[in-house]
């Protein structure tokens, strides 16, 4: 198994109150009641994983019972499932695809181009932020800038073009995104900076994890040249 799948399996065990191997069940659905969560649902492509509130959880099981694991994700069961959390005052967000490093994940040598490319660390991201507020993909802005924990920034000329950052979503699974400016899109510039990042990332003991959805096929393309692969699904409400 790829290590860093490994490492991300024992993180989500934990989160869910679940055990590594409720992962890697096929076809097996398990409800987990936790009255601090309303609804949270992730899958690694065998076995499905639902934890929130009681009320939630018995609805979603008498509505969905027949329902293969693997098609909960799709549009009809979330139909079900938003219908449901809108009964409580709530409702799905985003579906998170996460991309994980591969295995061996290897660094990219570096392009001979004419970009400049920096790293830049929290300090450096927070005192130019003003200069970074385009690239909102990649950073984190305004009250949520403090996340930032490190980024990776090409420039033409004194210009930043394409940066790629990384945040502390939680305590060892940092996300990273990546921006950049039109005109210089198609150069490789994102899936080197993508990857330059997620090694500082590993380098500080972290495991990094590019979140992006179905239908952004250049973005699932970045990350695959960057040299990550398909990991896990996670979708909770907003």
């Amino acid at each position: 198994m790829n290590k860093y799948l490994a490492e991300i399996m024992e993180i989500k065990a934990q989160e869910y109150n679940c055990a590594v191997c409720d992962f890697t069940r096929e076809n097996k659905v398990l409800y987990i009641e936790n009255e601090t969560v309303l609804f949270t649902m992730i899958t690694f492509g065998l076995s499905t994983v639902i934890t929130g509130r009681a009320p939630i959880l018995n609805l979603i099981k008498k509505e969905l019972k027949d329902t293969d694991s693997i098609n909960l994700f799709d549009a009809p069961s979330l139909y079900v499932i938003d219908s449901i959390l809108h009964d409580n005052s709530s409702s799905l967000s985003e579906i998170n695809d996460f991309f994980i490093p591969s295995d061996p994940f290897l660094l990219h040598t570096k392009k001979h181009d004419p970009y400049e490319v920096r790293l830049l660390e929290k300090d450096d991201i927070i005192k130019n932020s003003e200069d970074l507020c385009q690239f909102d993909n990649a950073l984190c802005l305004d009250e949520y800038i403090h996340m930032n924990e490190l980024a990776f920034a090409a420039y033409d000329q004194k210009k930043v073009i394409s940066i790629a950052g990384t945040s502390s979503n939680s305590a060892n699974l940092w996300w990273i995104g990546v921006d950049t400016i039109s005109a210089y899109r198609r150069k490789g510039l994102a899936s080197r900076l993508v990857n330059y990042t997620a090694h500082e990332v590993i380098k500080k003991g972290k495991i990094p994890v590019y979140p992006t959805w179905y239908s952004n096929i250049s973005s699932r393309l970045t990350a695959i040249k960057a040299g990550f692969i398909p990991g896990f699904v996670e979708i909770e409400n907003e």
